[in-house]
């Protein structure tokens, strides 16, 4: 299928209620269309983590309009069956991934600065003045990622 609003369709067709109860659960696992414009959007939700973790943003099911309780996992399977004809895992995604670049073997220096005590605009890092901070980055990437957890948790209960 084409469109989150195609897959909501057809939970309606299935459950019953309205398209907007399964908008949300069908517009995260599309997400990733945002990213990557092609079919390979799907090897990063449409799979067994991508259900389980749909289960865990969204709760263990969902009371659609009708007032029918539906299992969020068995929407979020509905889903990716209909767009792969199953529901692979994420090694059945990753085994076809191909690994031609030194970066994704992490050989090779991948930024020449990072060794050289410059920042990215040439400025020096030890002297404190307008280089790029690489703990503060890893700092600031570590916040959002609790953020993230948080939300993801506060959204499973």
């Amino acid at each position: 299928m084409a469109h989150p609003l195609h897959h909501a369709i057809s939970s309606v067709k299935r459950w019953g209620g309205e398209v907007e109860d399964y908008l949300p659960i069908h517009n995260f696992l599309d997400s990733s269309k945002a990213h990557i414009g092609d079919i390979r959007h799907r090897a990063l939700l449409h799979n067994t983590w991508g259900v389980f973790l749909c289960e865990k943003l969204f709760g263990i099911s969902i009371c659609n309009s009708n007032g029918r309780d539906v299992p969020v996992r068995t929407i979020a399977e509905k889903h990716v069956v209909e767009d792969c004809g199953f529901i692979p895992s994420v090694s059945d995604w990753l085994k076809h991934l191909q690994i031609p670049e030194a970066w994704m073997k992490r050989v090779g220096i991948k930024n020449p600065h990072l060794n050289s005590g410059e920042g990215k605009n040439g400025s020096d890092k030890s002297k404190g003045t307008g280089g790029d901070n690489g703990h503060q980055d890893e700092e600031d990437q570590a916040a959002k990622s609790d953020r993230f957890a948080s939300k993801i948790s506060r959204h499973g209960q």
